[in-house]
């Protein structure tokens, strides 16, 4: 009777850690599709800053998503050897998505990190350009002046 009730227990605590992972998998496909939104929107308007900072944020929030999934499945691993064993069917199958979750974290990862490069790069780009627009202004002054004091 009682292991009855543990096995209930742990069926229900199971379902509501799949809607949980569902959940979660639900809004990494929202965050995918606001990825692709945004890269068609920066084809049409070519504003590069917006979309290096947009895709930086994104990215960094699907990471954050993927760690949460990561160390769900980590505690479900850890929750079904203890109740089941380590050898049984749904622990390894928890184990198997946790290794895939895992490798998806570090590709996620690296792609956050290229992003949040190319951001930075466009920055000091930037940064360059501006002072060379300066530069130049301020030269091309220096010579009208020049020109005027002459006549």
């Amino acid at each position: 009777m009682i292991r009855e009730i543990k096995t209930t227990l742990a069926i229900d605590g199971e379902k509501e850690f799949k809607a949980a992972l569902t959940e979660a998998g639900r809004e990494m496909r929202v965050m995918n599709a606001d990825l692709k939104a945004m890269s068609a929107e920066f084809k049409a308007t070519d504003d590069a800053q917006r979309y290096y900072t947009q895709r930086s944020e994104i990215l960094n929030n699907k990471v954050r998503q993927q760690e949460e999934i990561v160390e769900a499945l980590t505690k479900a691993v850890k929750e079904s050897a203890d109740a089941y064993g380590t050898t049984a069917r749904q622990t390894d199958d928890y184990r198997i998505r946790l290794s895939n979750a895992t490798a998806k974290l570090f590709d996620m990862r690296r792609e956050a990190e290229q992003a949040n490069r190319d951001l930075e790069e466009l920055g000091r780009d930037s940064g360059k350009i501006g002072r060379q627009i300066e530069r130049g202004i301020g030269d091309a002054a220096e010579d009208t002046a020049d020109k005027l004091d002459g006549m």
